[in-house]
């Protein structure tokens, strides 16, 4: 397919500086335009011609071109032939692929050729402590993160995650604060502590989501996230207290639901309901 129509017009034809010069190709019923990023004084341009004016021989010039602007000028018009040369290859390798042209596939070729400047490399997006805890916990539900051993982390420890950023998202929001990686010091640690003290939170409850807190800092820290030691202070310890509370295992709760009490249909009732309570930790 050829372009039926390959222009260049002055942006602006009565300006008293030099003004940009565009390309303007015309097929199938559009205009596409292109800013080839010359730039003339309307004086030199010979608009039959549609280029600049290169001899002083032309009747139409009206004024004198010294051999300073004539170089320029040539400039220009070997810079417009590439323009024109490049849009007819455009259409021709289009029509031999059997495609449809299109504004924006013209721009893009033209990006390519004419303005092929060297895109800077994005800077990743600032990495900081709470979009770190929700893409540790989101890797280790989906596998992506693996223990130190090479396996999933357990059904528990991503219980344990997810319990920790949301309390960990309640004292931000409580507190009107934002906490960084920088932000986690003795003092945060000892205002966090006393946060779930006054809500009467047991000792092993808080010393859980502070050892949470040391583990997430941690490996920030190892992946260069940053460089705060303030959580491997002694000062920034758990706690654990002694308790007689009775649990079970995972193994005893899976004994349990494989239990037959298909015989003793209430039992077998009681014993769904009972399960249900375990696996949403009521």
């Amino acid at each position: 397919m050829a372009a039926k129509n390959i222009l260049f017009k002055l942006k602006e034809k009565t300006s008293f500086k030099p003004t940009p010069i565009n390309l303007i190709v015309y097929f199938n019923k559009t205009q596409f335009k292109y800013a080839t990023g010359e730039k003339l004084l309307p004086t030199y341009w010979n608009e039959a011609t549609q280029r600049a004016y290169v001899k002083n021989n032309d009747p139409d010039l009206m004024v004198k071109l010294d051999p300073e602007t004539i170089r320029d000028n040539e400039l220009v018009n070997f810079k417009l032939d590439e323009y024109r040369a490049a849009t007819k290859a455009y259409f021709e390798n289009i029509g031999f692929n059997r495609m449809e042209p299109t504004p924006e596939k013209l721009k893009e070729l033209f990006d390519q050729d004419f303005r092929p400047q060297a895109k800077e490399p994005k800077k990743p997006k600032e990495t900081t402590l709470n979009s770190y805890i929700e893409k540790y916990i989101s890797d280790i539900e989906t596998g992506k993160r693996l223990t130190e051993k090479g396996t999933r982390f357990r059904p528990n420890t991503f219980k344990n995650y997810n319990s920790f950023k949301a309390k960990f998202d309640e004292y931000q929001k409580d507190n009107h604060v934002k906490i960084d990686f920088q932000h986690v010091t003795i003092d945060f640690y000892t205002k966090f502590t006393g946060y779930f003290t006054k809500q009467d939170y047991k000792l092993n409850t808080i010393g859980r989501h502070i050892k949470t807190l040391k583990n997430l800092m941690k490996t920030a820290k190892d992946e260069g996230l940053h460089t705060n030691t303030e959580s491997e202070r002694k000062q920034f310890k758990t706690f654990r207290a002694d308790t007689d509370e009775v649990y079970l295992t995972e193994s005893e709760i899976k004994l349990i639901a494989e239990l037959d009490l298909s015989e003793i249909p209430h039992f077998d009732k009681v014993r769904d309901i009972f399960l249900v309570g375990c696996y949403t930790a009521q």
